[in-house]
């Protein structure tokens, strides 16, 4: 944490003359932002988030924010956690999704009546069983949702699905 706030610190000191000025106090906010949004994934990690959660909102709104710190020099590593982070708490805050997933996690309602399947472990929470209900079995899933949840589980669906795809690494 600190070598990337002095990363930032020196690369706000050592603007040259070719880059605004105007961009210092904008590197001095990406600073805050690189010091606070580590301490407020911590805090988050300890409650249990619920959808609309205003902590996750201000979270998202840190996130967002320190994508906007393009100038400042911030390791491409770092942007990218940053990204994943915010794509994860955005799909937190989508109640439906959210709320039926859960459901799903701690019912285990009989899903074997549903074929399309074709044996996958629904329950299976491995990265590689989430990659497949992710790709392979994302209408099957989309049926089982809409038939334990209801079709507010569906909004989002797929653009929740795609950043499961982008964030997992799916194949």
């Amino acid at each position: 944490m600190w070598s990337l706030s002095f990363a930032l610190l020196i690369s706000c000191i050592s603007l040259t003359a070719q880059q605004d000025p105007t961009e210092i106090p904008k590197c001095e906010t990406c600073n805050e932002l690189a010091q606070k949004i580590p301490n407020a994934i911590q805090e988050l990690h300890k409650i249990k988030l619920e959808p609309n959660d205003t902590r996750v909102a201000k979270m998202i709104k840190m996130c967002t924010d320190m994508q906007g710190c393009d100038s400042c020099g911030i390791p491409q590593q770092t942007k990218d956690t940053v990204e994943t982070t915010c794509n994860l708490l955005d799909m937190v805050n989508k109640e439906g999704f959210t709320a039926c997933a859960s459901k799903l996690s701690k019912e285990n309602p009989d899903i074997s009546g549903y074929e399309c399947l074709e044996g996958l472990d629904f329950y299976d929470k491995s990265p590689a069983s989430s990659c497949v209900r992710a790709t392979t079995k994302k209408e099957c899933v989309k049926k089982i949702m809409e038939d334990k949840c209801g079709k507010d589980a569906l909004v989002d669906y797929d653009k929740i699905i795609d950043r499961v795809v982008k964030l997992l690494d799916c194949k």
